[in-house]
């Protein structure tokens, strides 16, 4: 249950910082080109025991409202410094976030990478509109967390696409997590 409530509480906070970034122009990368531990937004649920071990904790949430409300299921897999949410909507199972916070993983972006540790210049290099945003928001205290936003398109019913985000935690000006939401609210 605690897993449960701590993927919750980032999920919404993640969401909450993605609603303030979505009016700002980011910079916009593909669904099918973020992945973390080669798992990316069609990586099967139960291929990650496969690729990555068993799970240190792994939960199952089931909603009450079932399809009425589009979402049946959550499943949370807790490794020693990565989380994974997938959702099952419409018997269909998909990856809904993820979290990473030491440099064990790498998370790819397109046609880089990015790890807990780097410095914010490279992703100044690769994405010059986030890079210009989270500028424009920086506290000039540099001894506290700042937000790197970078949309994720998702096409949606073969003609809409709607966004995720990825959100960067950037401390004295280098990466100390990383997170992606597949599925704003």
């Amino acid at each position: 249950m605690e897993i449960l409530l701590n993927s919750l509480l980032s999920f919404f906070v993640l969401t909450a910082s993605t609603n303030l970034a979505l009016g700002q122009q980011l910079d916009t990368i593909d669904v099918y080109t973020v992945s973390v531990a080669d798992i990316d937004y069609n990586t099967p649920m139960d291929s990650i025991e496969k690729r990555l071990g068993k799970p240190m904790e792994y939960s199952v949430y089931e909603e009450e409202e079932g399809e009425a409300e589009g979402y049946d299921k959550w499943f949370y897999f807790t490794y020693n410094s990565l989380q994974l949410t997938f959702y099952e909507w419409s018997r269909e199972t998909y990856l809904f976030s993820f979290n990473i916070n030491s440099n064990q993983y790498t998370v790819k972006l397109g046609n880089m990478q990015v790890s807990v540790d780097d410095s914010i210049k490279i992703l100044q290099e690769h994405f010059p509109n986030s890079y210009h945003e989270f500028i424009s928001r920086q506290n000039p205290d540099n001894n506290q967390v700042e937000d790197f936003y970078i949309r994720i398109a998702i096409p949606y019913l073969n003609a809409i696409s709607y966004d995720g985000i990825i959100n960067i935690k950037i401390l004295e000006n280098k990466v100390i997590g990383v997170s992606a939401s597949f599925r704003p609210a």
